[in-house]
């Protein structure tokens, strides 16, 4: 695959495994998570934000997402 010339635009398909997109209930929260967990990961379902970038500093995609389990 060739790099983008300027102004190029290219579809791309990124498979995400679940458990990527799972939340960490700290069992310092002062409420247990969704499921009634407490320092558990727990699925998120609705919105999420996916951010691309070189780094956390330097995010240049950033768009909302609907996930259903």
């Amino acid at each position: 695959m060739r790099d983008l010339q300027p102004g190029e635009k290219r579809h791309v398909r990124i498979e995400v495994e679940e458990e990527m997109l799972y939340s960490w209930n700290p069992a310092s929260l002062p409420a247990p998570g969704p499921d009634g967990t407490i320092g558990k990961w727990y699925r998120v379902i609705g919105g999420r934000k996916i951010m691309i970038g070189a780094s956390s500093a330097d995010i240049r995609l950033c768009e909302q997402v609907k996930i259903g389990f």
